[in-house]
């Protein structure tokens, strides 16, 4: 049986290979079997009419509600064009605003403690070329060497006594920057960090 099969496999390989062969020429009109088979895609090859019949009433059987195919087309409309236009999903009168509230140093410095220090501050003091500076409303704040936050606190004028959770945290940190904040017009004025170490 084995030997059978060996012949049948050599005699199908030199039919598949001969010149002669309709599968090799594609001439398939005399033979009986592959008459009726198209050598196309098969996406190309047209449906019988039962079975383009059948998909006709599947597709008539679950058809949607009629305002469901408008609504596509109107919410891809209306994706495009938001796609397209400058002002959305912002006007463009609020991105202008955001953008003037800007970050400035002008007219704040941060004056001590400054450089190497014995021990910790007693206090902190920076100067504002604007006018109430003595009643102005600041934030100082802390950051340790790596400008992580260590402590903030508001203040009003322009020094702060060194005392409780802020004087602890600059403590453990030893080497921190500091800085103070306000706000302005058009934004926020924020001094220059001044770099601070303090001798363990």
């Amino acid at each position: 049986m084995v030997e059978r099969a060996r012949v049948r496999r050599r005699k199908l390989r030199a039919v598949r290979t001969s010149t002669e062969s309709p599968l090799a020429s594609g001439d398939l009109s005399d033979n009986p079997v592959m008459a009726g088979i198209h050598r196309v895609a098969p996406w190309r090859m047209p449906l019988r009419e039962d079975v383009a019949a059948s998909v006709r009433d599947l597709r008539s059987a679950r058809s949607g509600p009629r305002w469901a195919r408008p609504l596509g087309i109107a919410l891809i409309v209306a994706a495009v064009a938001a796609a397209f236009d400058p002002d959305y999903p912002m006007p463009r009168e609020v991105l202008q605003a955001i953008l003037k509230r800007r970050v400035t140093s002008e007219g704040l410095v941060a004056m001590e403690p400054r450089g190497a220090l014995d021990a910790a501050p007693a206090s902190f003091r920076w100067s504002w070329n604007g006018d109430g500076a003595s009643s102005r409303n600041f934030t100082l704040v802390a950051l340790d060497a790596e400008s992580r936050e260590l402590a903030r606190m508001p203040v009003v004028g322009c020094e702060m006594a060194v005392e409780g959770p802020f004087r602890h945290a600059i403590e453990t940190a030893a080497e921190f920057h500091w800085y103070v904040e306000t706000s302005a017009q058009n934004g926020v004025v924020r001094s220059t960090p001044a770099a601070c170490a303090i001798s363990r």
